[in-house]
Order: C-alpha cells, then structure tokens, then sequence
C-alpha cells in the first residue's frame, strides 16, 4: 500500500520534500537538534501524509474537501516557515507553530466544509483552486510581510484577515450559487 502511494501520489512527494527541507533549514545551524525537530513534528507529517494518500480513494465530497483544505493549510504554513527560515524566532518555535497551525487547519477546514456542506455547489475544479488560493495566500502572506510593510487592519493580524475573508468569500460565493440554481430552477418550471 505505501509503495502504490508513493509511486502515484505526487502531493505526498511534494509534501515530503517540503517536510524535509523545513526540518533541514530550520536546524540547521544547530545540527544537533535535527533529528529532535524532525522527530518531534513527525506525527503532523504522518497524518497530512495520511490525509493525501486518502484523497486518492473514493470519498464524500465533504471529506475530500476537508482534507484537501487541511493538506493546503499544512503546506502554506510549511512553505511559509521554509522562506522565512533565518528569522532566529522561527528556528526556536517551528514545532509548536506548526502544532498550533495544524489546528487552526483542522478549524478552519471544518468551517470550509461546514459551508461547503448546504451548498448545490460539488465541484472538485473549485476546492482545488480554493486550496491553491489558500497555499498562495499564505504565503503570499509571509513574502510580502518581508518586503512591505504590512499593518494590521483594525488590528486584526493580517493572516487572520486572509483566513477570514477566504472563508467569508467561499461563504457568498455558495449563497450566491445556491440562489442562482433556485432561480434558473423557479423559472423553468
């Protein structure tokens, strides 16, 4: 089974590839600390692992949409603590932000497929393109805090800003949809 997954699922490679560079980079300096990071934040790995292979079997929508958009908020966080790897604070505290991130994941994932969930909308095409939005985002996010000046907006932390504005868009975005389908549906009766 693990040998099938490997060979055919190229998001588990890219996770892979992500994990290891993130736990490479981030200790780096201190290479005696390597294989305690990686060690340490294993269990996440596993389980987003875990998470990819499933979305290659037959799933409900609501829980490929669950765990696409909680493998998209992995890799996002991941990436975005691979470019900022020389920051001295993301090198002290990388396990446990990815511990806390892999939460907010989790709760932001069930708030997508919550929505999700009453929506006529069940389109593979749009929660794969969510995902790709939310992995840019954020780290669009930490690339753009780097080179620009970021301030809060009304002192909300701007990544709490991109998550809740996704969410309100995927929110609209289905109530509009499902208000188009009653209509087209009203009028051709």
């Amino acid at each position: 089974m693990l040998k099938q997954v490997l060979l055919k699922n190229r998001l588990v490679w890219f996770i892979s590839v992500v994990f290891i560079g993130l736990t490479v980079l981030v200790t780096l300096p201190n290479r005696r600390q390597w294989m305690e990071g990686f060690f340490m934040a294993l269990p996440l790995y596993v389980i987003n692992i875990t998470f990819a292979a499933k979305l290659k079997t037959r799933l409900s929508p609501s829980e490929y949409r669950f765990y696409l958009i909680n493998i998209g908020f992995f890799l996002g966080i991941m990436l975005s603590l691979l470019l900022s790897y020389n920051n001295s604070d993301v090198r002290g505290w990388w396990i446990l932000g990815l511990y806390v991130s892999f939460v907010y994941g989790l709760v932001f994932s069930l708030c997508y497929t919550a929505i999700s969930y009453f929506s006529k909308l069940n389109n593979r095409f749009y929660d794969v393109v969510f995902c790709v939005v939310l992995v840019l985002g954020l780290v669009a996010m930490q690339v753009l805090a780097v080179y620009f000046k970021i301030y809060d907006i009304a002192t909300i932390s701007s990544d709490y800003f991109l998550l809740g504005a996704l969410l309100l868009f995927h929110l609209v975005f289905n109530l509009f949809y499902n208000m188009l389908i009653e209509y087209k549906g009203y009028h051709q009766k």
